[in-house]
């Protein structure tokens, strides 16, 4: 998987509560009643971040390490959240949010530069935990392949990119820490 593509996915995952993550103010599950709210949630993924991440050797990955700096450049328009994302200055994707209140998940769309077909997947929130999953379809094939985001705090996050092939056993291709710049 390119640096670019595990990018994308990784910097989706802060949440604007109270000063703490999955704080009891945090809108989670079926208790998310407020579009607004949800949507207003993604407004601290705007900033820098310096990635640090280890790649290991599997099906979709190559081992090695990588350093990055990922800009985003937010705006809300209506019920959408949406992030020009920059990977070391230059733009390689717009992702959109979008958040469905009656179950408190996101749906996620990714628009890659170059022309690429747009992707599209699912956020979940579970306490600290930020899960994107690529949509899962009762007809879809493995392996299927997702990005857990655990959040220390508002400016620190612990990632990895892990992919399976039954739905049970997920393995590692790359992990790392994100740590917001400004």
């Amino acid at each position: 998987m390119s640096k670019s593509l595990w990018l994308v996915p990784v910097i989706l995952i802060l949440s604007a509560t109270d000063g703490r993550i999955g704080g009891p103010d945090a809108i989670s599950g079926a208790s998310a009643t407020n579009v607004a709210e949800g949507i207003d949630r993604m407004t601290v993924l705007a900033g820098t971040w310096k990635t640090d991440g280890q790649a290991f050797d599997t099906d979709f990955s190559r081992a090695g390490h990588d350093t990055s700096t990922l800009r985003n450049d937010c705006w809300r328009s209506g019920e959408f959240y949406s992030c020009d994302q920059y990977v070391n200055g230059k733009s390689k994707a717009l992702i959109v949010f979008s958040f469905n209140a009656s179950d408190g998940t996101y749906n996620t769309y990714a628009i890659r530069s170059g022309g690429a077909p747009a992707t599209s997947g699912k956020l979940k929130i579970d306490g600290d935990t930020w899960t994107y999953e690529n949509p899962q379809d009762p007809g879809s094939q493995p392996p299927y392949f997702r990005t857990v985001n655990v959040l220390e705090d508002f400016t620190t996050i612990h990632f990895a990119v892990e992919y399976t092939r039954d739905n049970l056993h997920w393995i590692t291709m790359n992990q790392g820490v994100e740590i917001k710049q400004k």
